[in-house]
């Protein structure tokens, strides 16, 4: 872990380990452990950092109505497994789907990004005329 990532962890505290006797959260860190080969703690640690919601919109765990998913390069790892490598940052459901829909495209995704943005320009256009 670098430096920068020990001292922030550090000075917001230590997270308690989860409870458990919580089958839940016992079935969901097994999950996240034994498919995408990271600990519960790299886990905590991501979220953490990105602020505690999902790298792309920021969605947290509550709002999401479930925990963030664990993303990984499907070029790597294809499935829903990883070798823990080719992890790269907690998503939301919407969010995990979407990339997933995309063929992990950022080809794709910048294509389709540039079609909503030229859709709402011409609504823009078209709502001032009125």
């Amino acid at each position: 872990m670098t430096d920068w990532i020990t001292e922030i962890l550090q000075a917001s505290g230590p997270k308690p380990r989860p409870q458990k006797k919580n089958p839940e959260m016992r079935r969901r860190i097994w999950h996240v452990e034994r498919t995408y080969n990271i600990t519960y703690d790299e886990y905590e640690e991501m979220l953490f950092i990105q602020g505690g919601g999902c790298a792309i919109c920021s969605k947290t765990p509550e709002e999401n109505g479930t925990a963030l998913a664990v993303d990984h390069d499907h070029s790597c790892c294809p499935g829903k497994g990883s070798c823990g490598f080719c992890v790269r940052k907690l998503l939301c459901s919407d969010c995990n789907r979407a990339v997933g829909l995309f063929g992990d495209s950022p080809e794709i995704m910048r294509k389709a990004a540039e079609y909503m943005e030229h859709y709402f320009q011409g609504r823009k256009a078209s709502a001032t005329v009125r």
